[in-house]
């Protein structure tokens, strides 16, 4: 491997780490092999009881995978995805090459990215940002946008009987609350309480409070529903086939959507519990009418600036060569 390669492929994942997770788990691990990367994952950071199944856990390597190719295009370079299989520690092989003019910008979009669970101005989307959303695609998978009120309230009706009955278990609450972090937290990963807008005294109990009182999925299926309700556009990430290569292909859409709706000046956060939920997936695919199975629902708004980043992972966390 030259240095010039070896140097391209460190700036690209710096950048990369700044990919959305489930949880901020970051369960993306690499391994460098000349000009190709190795992306496996780290099975401990797998959310056993929330994502059984490894579906949120492969959109979020393919929202790393889109980081990735995204990052390697500012810096001219082109990145051909070969998904390889489903093990830990080889799901997709990413082959660099030069020769593509630099889009420098795509860097800043790529670390300025936030999910921003916040709630969103009473704003409708903008005609070019609605344009280019519904442009978007990738493999297996498509992007439905849902803009109408009567929709956006169905959705959120949904996502709270959906949330409700997520967060009224006890393992679930469990598992979250092991991946939330106090304001001040030193932690390269998890969910820092701010990303919810708590203040920082609060966040020191964040965690006992979400784990051991019951409560708690009344307020948060509360919360959820409302910023469903007031999103701009809520939308839904489809595939036409029941694999992880699909599910690969949802998660490079989903970031894809995320930075192409940053470039208008859009906010974007994930709410999934409705198409996590067998019951309310049932009601949305009827209802809605779409083909394929749901696999992420994603809020777009605006918000007058930006919340604080949540942590990261290091490159000695998840690289090895």
């Amino acid at each position: 491997m030259t240095q010039k390669v070896s140097d391209t492929i460190e700036k690209v994942l710096l950048t990369a780490r700044h990919s959305p997770s489930s949880h901020n788990t970051q369960p993306w691990k690499v391994a460098i092999d000349g000009s190709t990367v190795v992306v496996g994952y780290d099975s401990g950071r797998q959310l056993t009881v929330g994502d059984p199944d490894k579906r949120e856990l492969f959109i979020s390597l393919g929202c790393f995978i889109e980081s990735f190719a995204g990052a390697a295009r500012a810096l001219g370079y082109s990145v051909t995805v070969a998904y390889v299989g489903k093990g830990p520690t080889s799901i997709a092989h990413l082959e660099l090459k030069d020769g593509l003019q630099a889009d420098q910008h795509l860097n800043k979009l790529i670390r300025d990215r936030r999910s921003d669970r916040r709630f969103y101005e009473p704003k409708h989307l903008e005609s070019a940002a609605l344009s280019h959303l519904q442009a978007l695609s990738e493999g297996a998978a498509k992007l439905i946008l849902f803009t109408d009120t009567a929709d956006l309230q169905f959705l959120a009706d949904q996502t709270y009987a959906a949330t409700y009955t997520t967060m009224a278990n006890p393992a679930f609450r469990a598992e979250l609350a092991s991946w939330i972090r106090n304001n001040w937290t030193n932690k390269p990963d998890g969910m820092p309480a701010y990303t919810q807008g708590i203040p920082g005294p609060v966040s020191l109990l964040a965690k006992l409070i979400i784990k051991k009182n019951k409560a708690v999925a009344k307020d948060q299926a509360r919360k959820d529903s409302k910023r469903v309700a007031h999103s701009a556009a809520v939308g839904l990430i489809c595939i036409n086939k029941h694999s992880p290569a699909a599910w690969l292909d949802a998660g490079r859409l989903y970031q894809r959507a995320c930075l192409t709706a940053l470039e208008h000046g859009v906010k974007t956060s994930g709410v999934s519990a409705a198409i996590i939920d067998p019951t309310t997936t049932k009601k949305i695919v009827d209802k809605s009418g779409v083909s394929g199975e749901p696999v992420a629902l994603l809020r777009f708004g605006y918000t007058k600036n930006s919340p604080k980043a949540s942590p990261r992972l290091t490159l000695s966390h998840f690289v090895t060569t």
